[in-house]
């Protein structure tokens, strides 16, 4: 059998008191000067002896009501609680984990980044969002892409080069940014 709060009286003579209620009757009838109304007890409960139990509930002075915020440790409602309940929370991928460690500087966690969801204004980006352009690269005259700008043209090439040969990565040609992060991972 429940009891209340660990007080040890059980659950059942509030049960049965609430089942005695009849509508439009209040529990907090059942109250008089901060006391039990034993008179009003009486007439709602036929048994006696659960009249005893319902009388040893002790019970704090009427307070006036406040709405509490469960989620905040003080009760008080924040929208930092309220915000940590309704987002959804995803794992980072292990390619985007590495564009946000905390050793790389934040304007290369950027460019990083927005070169992987294809942010960045070079020409083919700017024309697939209907920007009428004469698209050409300015060390080789061919299409400026992202692929073209930071791999394949023969500068970005030779920086590659030099970058992995720098610190030692693996020799594998890089040709995307998620290939470069990858080799850079292992």
């Amino acid at each position: 059998m429940s009891t209340i709060l660990g007080s040890g009286i059980p659950l059942q003579p509030l049960e049965i008191l609430q089942s005695c209620i009849l509508p439009g009757i209040l529990e907090k009838d059942f109250f008089l000067n901060g006391a039990w109304n034993i008179n009003k007890l009486k007439e709602a409960l036929l048994d006696d002896t659960v009249l005893e139990q319902v009388l040893q509930i002790s019970f704090y002075e009427p307070q006036p009501d406040c709405i509490l915020w469960k989620p905040a440790n003080n009760g008080l409602f924040n929208f930092n609680s309220a915000w940590e309940i309704i987002r959804e929370e995803k794992q980072l991928s292990t390619l985007k984990a590495l564009f946000w460690h905390p050793n790389i500087p934040k304007k290369m966690s950027f460019l990083s980044w927005r070169l992987h969801q294809h942010w960045l204004p070079v020409d083919s980006v700017l024309q697939s969002r209907n920007l009428s352009l004469a698209s050409k690269c300015v060390c080789c005259n061919k299409v400026e892409s992202l692929q073209h700008v930071f791999f394949s043209n023969t500068v970005a090439a030779n920086i590659w080069i030099s970058f992995v040969e720098d610190f030692g990565f693996s020799s594998v040609p890089i040709t995307s940014i998620h290939q470069a992060f990858k080799s850079w991972s292992l």
